[in-house]
């Protein structure tokens, strides 16, 4: 993330100062004439700029022509018309030079183009071949892969040993659920709980587990998870190890024959885990990992709404054998929250619904299969090229070749894409991307909609690539598989080509033009330098023409030349005059920036400010004065006030967005941020107070301010076309002109949210209800007012 900014708090600095003084001068009736010379600014540029288009038109009018008649001279002194020799070769050098120089690089251009188009479209098609292979060959493997599991899981259902098996774990299971653990057991197994098992899924919640929440409610359950679980000798990863618990029950008794050989078929066929669920309870009887899921109950234990849970339901209610129901990842608490896919089948003996055999799908064959063993390389996908699986919710559902080959390098790349730092720390946590990284292409888009194809496209790292989209058809769960591969690595042939062509076009106009120039050297040195000095006054650099003592065409050009450069210097004088005029004009009316982005052609211009500090001045019995005064003298007495304000206004940091009537607003962070905007306001205030009562009594005029401060988010900008306005709109403006109405004369009043920016910095005072019945808080500098 973008560290944010942090307004300076110092109270010396007001670069703005000066600009919001010259500013000031644009007061009531001095607008209006800044305005009107605006307008005059404008109309004088362009009369200028008309002028001098006027002039280089007339040099068009004279060059144009000589142009003309030097390449017929040349045409006729080729065909032996006249003898002209020194136009003739200056002619024909120019022709030579255009025409070898067009002839070859246009050539060169052409052939160069359409290689280079027909080499990217065939490597393009070729690279697009190639993904689509590569990602048909996974799409494949893995339907293969799992139409392999779910054979394997209705075959092991309707196997006679895993029957037998299931209903001897199941009946010896139930023999055990009325006996407890004895105290010492219990205390074990919570503290198993407590020091082993939740700290392993604490990095992966946002709350903290609690030790109860997991515990599976019945006694012989409980023992069950202490003797197999919390007591067993073997580490976590290992426990699958322990054949008898040795506690001389029934259950142990089953197990002790019944786990080697269900051991053996997870170790066979590589599954993560494999269970027995009571049908009729939802029990889990058996685990091979013996994770905390076994003895848990799965229809209203504490993994009730896992995915576990979902497969077996989905099993139990199936009543027909060869069934199989496959459940998509998710998170799984007794797998350390680590994603986990399930695939469950019903036990029948008969009729007879014994159990559901479940099987916990191991994510490292899934893994292998889309990383082809993390030989991408051999795979055909190259230094950069990959392919994964993606489900609907646009998350992944295998692992992301860069954070296998780049862990470090991978976390980066997420951390300055704004990714939160939670997945960051899950991903880190379980070492996978599965459910982690998210997925929001075009091509995940398409392919969900049940199409195929190949498009380019921004990937899940910014990095443009070539990508082969296509949907799953997996039964149970609704993936779209991708193969990719960067773009500079697809086109990296295609680009050594174009570099190759455009040095070796680069040598072919180098010899050309030596070429040319060797065979003509300086026959056109006059026009040659005319064409200079014009080519540099047409980017503004006029100087003095060049000086031709041959008589003839060319002599008359330059004189002629001369005297319109001469005509355009005087008027690049008066247009940068004129310019430099509207320039100042602008920077007197607008803000610095706001005047640079106007003379930018920007457009609109507008910005949104937060902590801006925003006063609402009213200038009480204006109305009064003006009818006991002249025109000028009224005038003369609001540009001695606003002038005064403006002067206050530099010292403190605080810019004068406008005056209109009797109403002056000021700001404080508009151009500057402020952090004390709040502070320098009401220090403007309280001098502004002071300075309307000292010329209230010296002048004798009943003049009184009301000030209304607010603070807050403020949009600033420009508004008009010809006579450009800078304001500011919002809630803390309408708040500041609300209590600027509301609060007594003679008296700054501030909101709550100003307040809170004062700090206690600057003392303020509760007075009583203003004009619209609320208690307002005033400046201490303000006398009070009475209730």
């Amino acid at each position: 993330m973008r560290p944010a900014r942090i307004p300076s708090a110092s109270a010396g600095s007001n670069p703005r100062g000066s600009g919001a003084a010259r500013r000031g001068q644009c007061c009531v009736g001095g607008r209006k004439v800044h305005r009107q010379r605006d307008s005059a600014c404008r109309d004088d540029a362009n009369r200028v700029i008309s002028s001098a288009r006027a002039a280089i038109r007339v040099a068009a009018a004279l060059v144009f022509p000589a142009v003309s008649w030097l390449d017929s001279a040349a045409a006729r002194t080729a065909s032996g018309s006249i003898f002209m020799p020194l136009f003739g070769r200056l002619t024909i050098r120019s022709q030579l030079i255009l025409m070898l120089l067009l002839v070859s690089v246009g050539a060169t251009a052409v052939v160069a183009h359409l290689a280079f188009r027909s080499g990217r479209a065939n490597l393009t098609a070729c690279i697009y071949q190639q993904l689509t292979s590569v990602r048909a060959s996974k799409a494949y493997q893995l339907t293969s892969y799992f139409a392999q599991l779910r054979n394997q899981a209705a075959t092991f259902a309707e196997d006679r040993m895993v029957v037998d098996a299931a209903r001897e774990l199941r009946d010896a299971y139930r023999q055990m659920q009325d006996v407890a653990p004895d105290r010492d057991a219990e205390q074990r197994l919570r503290a198993y709980y407590r020091e082993d098992f939740l700290p392993r899924i604490a990095d992966t919640r946002q709350g903290v587990p609690i030790v109860e929440a997991y515990l599976p409610r019945a006694p012989g359950s409980r023992r069950l998870q202490h003797a197999y679980v919390a007591a067993n000798p073997h580490p976590v990863g290992s426990k699958h190890l322990l054949d008898d618990a040795g506690d001389g029950s029934a259950y142990s008794a089953s197990h002790a024959r019944v786990h080697p050989l269900l051991r053996n078929i997870a170790d066979r066929f590589a599954y993560y885990d494999l269970f027995v669920i009571d049908a009729n309870t939802g029990a889990v009887v058996y685990s091979v990992f013996k994770e905390t899921d076994f003895a848990t109950n799965l229809l209203d234990g504490p993994y009730r709404n896992s995915g576990l849970a979902e497969a077996f339901r989905a099993a139990r209610d199936a009543k027909e054998a060869g069934f199989t129901k496959t459940v998509d990842f998710r998170p799984y608490g007794p797998s350390g929250g680590a994603p986990a896919a399930f695939m469950a089948s019903p036990i029948y003996d008969g009729a007879e619904l014994v159990a559901v055999f479940a099987s916990q799908i191991p994510v490292d064959e899934i893994n292998r299969i889309m990383t082809g063993g993390e030989a991408w390389v051999e795979n055909g996908l190259g230094a950069s090229g990959e392919a994964y699986v993606v489900g609907t919710d646009r998350m992944m559902r295998s692992v992301s070749r860069f954070l296998v080959e780049d862990p470090t390098g991978y976390i980066e790349t997420l951390r300055s894409l704004g990714t939160a730092s939670a997945t960051l720390a899950r991903i880190e946590a379980f070492g996978t991307s599965i459910l982690q990284q998210e997925v929001a292409t075009d091509a995940i888009a398409q392919a969900l909609l049940g199409r195929q194809g190949t498009t380019t496209m921004p990937d899940y790292r910014g990095v443009e690539v070539l990508s082969s989209y296509a949907r799953l058809t997996i039964p149970d769960v609704d993936w779209v598989v991708l193969a990719e591969m960067d773009s500079d690595e697809a086109f990296g042939p295609i680009y050594q080509f174009r570099q190759t062509v455009l040095i070796c076009s680069a040598v072919i106009v180098l010899v050309v033009t030596l070429l040319a120039m060797a065979m003509a050297n300086l026959f056109v040195a006059p026009v040659a330098r005319l064409a200079a000095h014009a080519r540099k006054a047409s980017v503004g650099d006029i100087g003095d023409p060049p000086t031709q003592h041959a008589g003839g065409e060319i002599g008359e050009l330059t004189a002629s030349y001369a005297e319109i450069i001469g005509i355009m210097q005087v008027q690049s004088g008066l247009i940068e005059s004129q310019i430099s005029a509207y320039d100042a004009l602008l920077e007197r009316v607008l803000p610095p920036t706001a005047a640079k982005r106007h003379k930018r052609g920007d457009d609109p211009i507008a910005d949104t400010l937060t902590g801006v500090a925003v006063a609402a001045i009213d200038i009480g019995s204006l109305a009064e004065a003006q009818r006991d005064l002249t025109a000028e003298d009224w005038v003369s007495l609001m540009n001695e006030i606003v002038a005064a304000f403006d002067e206050v206004a530099e010292r403190h940091g605080v810019e004068k967005i406008r005056v209109s009537g009797e109403r002056y607003v000021a700001a404080c962070g508009i151009t500057v941020p402020r952090a004390d905007g709040a502070i320098r306001l009401s220090e403007f205030a309280a001098e502004i107070l002071a300075y309307t009562r000292q010329l209230s009594r010296a002048r004798g005029l009943p003049l009184a301010l009301r000030i209304g401060m607010d603070a807050g988010q403020v949009v600033a900008g420009l508004v008009g076309d010809s006579r450009p306005v800078y304001d500011v709109w919002g809630d803390p403006v309408a708040e500041a002109e609300r209590l600027c109405r509301a609060c007594p004369a003679d008296t700054a009043a501030l909101s709550a949210r100003a307040r809170e920016q004062i700090h206690g910095l600057i003392e303020v005072r509760e007075q009583p209800a203003g004009a619209d019945g609320e208690a307002l808080w005033v400046l201490s500098s303000t006398p009070a007012t009475p209730a």
